[in-house]
């Protein structure tokens, strides 16, 4: 889930949306919630779609902002701007 977040935090901005073609139980769901992004993903296994429901809902949304840092924040998208500014 750590891994997810950052990934999120350092390649998408708030209220952006994620495609998630795997969505499984739901660990991007769940993190595009709590970094108050918007979400959308397929699953066929109807029982992993029951996972990911229940995990979502208890979830809030916008609850990790609340936790990052702003200097991680600005930090974070200042280090990925200079790799991809070659």
């Amino acid at each position: 889930m750590r891994l997810v977040r950052r990934v999120l935090l350092v390649s998408t901005g708030e209220d952006d949306l994620v495609f998630d073609p795997f969505y499984g139980s739901g660990t991007t769901a769940v993190a595009t919630k709590e970094l108050n992004r918007a979400f959308v993903g397929a699953e066929l296994e109807e029982e992993f779609a029951k996972l990911a429901a229940r995990r979502l809902q208890a979830t809030e949304r916008g609850s990790l902002l609340r936790e990052v840092p702003e200097q991680f924040l600005s930090n974070a998208f200042g280090q990925i701007s200079m790799r991809f500014s070659c």
